[in-house]
């Protein structure tokens, strides 16, 4: 007996040193990583020898469902330029779906990285529902029943080994695509929408959430301003929490300007408007672009191709009794041969095929960069060509198709929009058979 309790001690401090080391090199990597992500973003800004401002928020900051140029930031950027004569840019950290804790957990990171001449604020909206790093546990009734949850859920979302087992259970066949974010340390999304027990808790604890904004907000512009770096507090243009008299109250608190935007879009926002905008006075709205690109995101999974061309000399047939192609299966993807001169009806002693291989997202950073200019050069390489074919991928498009739902007349045609492959005259067709459902004009 005291033998098995030794063996299961070893065990047990081999396991704990090994989580501590893969703990220690993940930690290590994702900081290597960041490093190097930050300098991307600011090279350009220095090569420019721009003023740079800071703005601090969520979405609605980055510009989702809205190309980047026409994110707010980048709308500023340009008239701020055009106004003083000089390079000024922004610097926007992306943080969709997350809370202010998360902002505030990096804040220093990027006052030292950007060294903005300016910060604004539009944050706080995602609070009650988006908990990933919350520091909400300082601001609740210690005899609040949710603490002990909230806390063990919390501190186990600070060690990288959890999230990688968190991420390898949720979301083992993807996992490798969010692994630099997740493992790196930068803020983590809540799925959207928001799990139910996310709301519920937000909703009991409302008020403890306001004063962790408050909280905060006020830390991050006392940041601001001992480095030199005024700030300022813009109002949502719609949402309700934080409400306006949160944000007058708190501007007034911290001595900074306050930008009203519920005022500004409040012509933008009568019925009348929001009918129009959605489509509402058109008798069909097509669309044919990729249904994840319409909604400003990047998330349906596709098999791209390789086109390699072959000449064959002194080959007069390559495939028996004229066929066009032949295809060699494995698994989900094919590989094409097809036989140019069949197609062509082009009579020649040497013949050209063509082979088209499957290639998995992201191979063009595995080829050489010579051999991908030529293929993009002469359309022999797609990232996007065939729909894969799996229940992940069909289910993240009907949740596109739930989504636009609320369009009534907006009907998907086209080989992207239906996640399909087909060629030009189905598209045609299908439009024209989609729009006979709707009564004449």
């Amino acid at each position: 007996m005291r033998r098995l309790g030794r063996i299961l001690a070893k065990i047990a401090i081999v396991l704990v040193v090994s989580l501590l080391v893969l703990e220690g090199v993940l930690r290590f990597m994702g900081a290597r990583l960041t490093k190097k992500l930050e300098a991307q973003i600011l090279r350009p800004y220095e090569q420019r020898d721009c003023m740079t401002f800071l703005t601090v928020g969520e979405s609605t900051s980055a510009g989702l469902y809205v190309q980047g140029k026409d994110s707010y930031p980048r709308q500023l950027e340009r008239l701020l330029t055009q106004r003083y004569g000089r390079p000024i840019c922004s610097v926007t950290p992306v943080h969709f779906g997350q809370n202010t804790s998360q902002m505030a957990n990096r804040f220093d990171r990027y006052l030292d990285t950007f060294k903005p001449h300016l910060v604004i604020f539009m944050c706080g909206a995602n609070n009650t529902w988006s908990l990933e790093e919350s520091n909400i546990g300082w601001f609740i009734d210690l005899t609040n029943p949710d603490l002990f949850w909230l806390r063990m859920r919390l501190v186990l979302d600070r060690f990288r080994v959890f999230k990688l087992a968190r991420m390898t259970l949720y979301d083992f066949h993807s996992w490798r695509k969010v692994a630099r974010d997740d493992l790196s340390g930068r803020a983590q999304n809540t799925p959207w929408p928001p799990p139910d027990e996310n709301v519920e808790f937000g909703t009991r604890n409302q008020k403890a959430f306001l004063e962790l904004w408050k909280y905060e907000v006020g830390q991050m512009i006392d940041k601001a301003r001992a480095r030199g770096a005024p700030s300022m507090l813009m109002t949502y243009p719609a949402y309700y929490f934080p409400t306006v008299a949160d944000f007058e109250d708190l501007a007034a608190a911290k001595h900074v300007p306050l930008v009203r935007n519920d005022l500004t879009f409040k012509p933008l926002l009568a019925p009348e408007v929001v009918d129009k905008y959605f489509f509402a006075d058109y008798h069909t709205v097509f669309c044919s672009i990729d249904i994840d690109e319409l909604w400003g995101e990047n998330t349906l999974p596709y098999t791209g191709r390789m086109m390699i061309p072959l000449l064959i000399p002194g080959l007069a047939q390559a495939f028996p009794e004229g066929a066009e192609s032949l295809h060699y299966s494995s698994c989900e993807f094919q590989t094409r041969v097809t036989e140019m001169k069949v197609i062509t009806r082009h009579d020649s002693p040497d013949t050209l095929i063509l082979i088209e291989v499957p290639v998995l997202p992201g191979a063009a950073q595995s080829f050489p960069r010579n051999a991908i200019d030529y293929a993009l050069e002469q359309n022999l390489f797609a990232e996007k060509a065939y729909p894969q074919q799996s229940e992940q991928a069909f289910a993240t498009y009907q949740s596109y198709l739930d989504r636009g739902a609320k369009i009534p007349n907006l009907r998907y045609v086209g080989r992207h929009a239906e996640f399909k492959y087909w060629g030009m005259p189905e598209t045609v067709n299908a439009a024209y058979q989609k729009a006979l459902a709707f009564p004449s004009v």
